[in-house]
């Protein structure tokens, strides 16, 4: 070591590895924290708002309007967390340090959303807003960072499919726990609330979330300072190059192009996240096994994981994730048809839907960090973290844009939430909106993948620009 210094062994983990080519108990370590981040994500979509309207009276109007503006801050703020974070790096890298850092609040909001009565005897509308903020914000740094540390571990068009991969692995592990648990209630403890299952997932997560955010950053290391364009570790920022930053990223035909399929395929998937409680429990009329249902879902998506990362390998991510979204979107649209006596078809169909979603998942994030490399030729440094903040944003945002506009239709359209006063007008309602407002723009996303313009040939000649860029840095002047 330089000037004889002698490093524990914890602190030879925490210095930059060769992550060229990572085992698979490296991409396990990686993929880890996706169980606690998605074990508080997952209920926050489908959970709160039953949770929030049904049992301490806040309306549908507010609830939308709650998301909303907890959602437009967590937009504003994430480019801004994401060029910080490119630009401030630390020993341990540039990402692990901000993963960490993010962790504690996670946690505070996970409380403060999914208890609330260990911090209030009736939640306001100020309060519910303040932990939906917190929640956005802290989650979307830890997310964020942890996406950009997998897209610069790899140069590698399939490699990168490879390690999001298994970061969806085991965030779709994290789903099946985080509704196994509800459905192990229900089938345990039968009167149950909604109440009494956030409880237990919030523990849950909380125990797991130091651990596996310790496991991953010791585990797995990140991309040696030599093998980034970027020669500086020492933080550097300046408002010029954050406002230039922001100027490549709008010009980005290829980054405009994904955020619209984005746009397309996140709003759908939250509206039917959003009303999946009520469309079971008022149209299949089975109230007391909505998170049984879920395990379905997640149990599809977990199985079929294998089979996408053989699919990825060697081929074009945007047409498998066209063809993936295509048969998902195409799929929804049968929801118009099920009933209490379809129980059986109503099971096939969202164990299809979470297959469909599975790839999704993890190609998207491939994909982006394929993106990147055309900025990095540009700049000269890898943006990462700013790119997959605007994934980030764009994720966040038009789902709570529908949402905002779908709870409201609903509350106008005489449809109650306590199912007190429903009305076959208002139930028929919920029916078409939950089938056929994801659809359309589902499979106009699916034709825009499917002629998206970044494919193999044209990543590896950004990698080879790339090189040479990295080549005339290292050649003595």
């Amino acid at each position: 070591p330089p000037g004889g210094v002698r490093r524990g062994w914890l602190a030879r983990r925490f210095q930059r590895g060769q992550p060229d080519n990572l085992a698979t108990w490296q991409l396990m370590a990686y993929g880890l924290p996706a169980l606690p981040l998605q074990a508080m994500i997952a209920p926050i979509s489908l959970f709160l708002a039953p949770f929030f309207t049904g049992h301490y009276g806040i309306t549908l109007s507010s609830w939308a309007l709650i998301v909303g503006l907890g959602s437009i801050a967590d937009v504003v703020a994430n480019p801004i967390i994401g060029i910080v974070c490119d630009r401030l790096p630390s020993r341990w890298g540039r990402r692990r340090h901000w993963v960490v850092a993010a962790t504690p609040s996670l946690m505070l909001a996970c409380a403060l959303l999914f208890t609330p009565q260990y911090f209030t005897s009736k939640p306001t509308f100020w309060y519910v807003l303040v932990g939906m903020m917190l929640f956005n914000i802290s989650s979307a740094m830890q997310n964020l960072n942890i996406s950009a540390w997998g897209g610069e571990l790899s140069g590698r068009y399939a490699e990168r499919s490879r390690i999001q991969g298994w970061r969806a692995a085991m965030g779709s592990i994290s789903r099946l726990m985080a509704f196994g648990i509800p459905a192990a209630m229900e089938f345990f403890t039968p009167h149950a609330t909604l109440g009494d299952k956030l409880q237990v997932l919030m523990w849950t997560a909380i125990v797991l979330m130091p651990l596996s955010i310790l496991i991953a950053v010791v585990s797995v290391p990140e991309q040696p300072a030599d093998d980034l364009p970027v020669v500086s570790t020492r933080p550097s920022f300046t408002i010029g190059e954050f406002f230039s930053t922001l100027r490549r990223m709008v010009t980005n035909k290829y980054l405009g192009w994904i955020l619209l399929v984005d746009v397309l395929q996140a709003g759908p998937f939250a509206v039917k996240s959003a009303l999946f409680i009520f469309y079971v429990s008022f149209i299949m009329k089975a109230p007391g096994v909505s998170s049984t249902l879920l395990l379905f879902v997640y149990s599809a998506a977990v199985l079929s994981m294998p089979i996408w990362l053989w699919v990825a390998k060697g081929r074009e991510k945007h047409r498998i994730l066209a063809i993936s979204v295509l048969l998902y979107g195409a799929s929804q649209a049968s929801m118009l048809f099920w009933g209490p006596n379809q129980m059986v078809f109503f099971i096939c169909a969202i164990a299809f839907h979470g297959a469909m979603n599975a790839g999704p998942s993890f190609l998207m994030q491939s994909i982006m960090a394929d993106i990147v490399d055309s900025d990095t030729v540009l700049s000269g440094k890898p943006q990462t973290g700013a790119f997959f903040a605007v994934l980030e944003s764009t994720t966040k945002l038009m789902p709570s844009l529908m949402v905002m506009a779908i709870f409201p239709l609903l509350q106008a359209l005489h449809f109650d939430p306590h199912g007190l006063h429903n009305t076959p007008q208002s139930l028929n309602a919920l029916r078409i909106t939950f089938a056929l407002a994801p659809t359309i723009p589902i499979l106009l996303a699916s034709l825009l993948l499917w002629n998206f313009p970044l494919g193999s040939k044209r990543q590896g000649e950004l990698r080879a620009q790339i090189e040479a860029l990295r080549a005339s840095r290292r050649t003595p002047t």
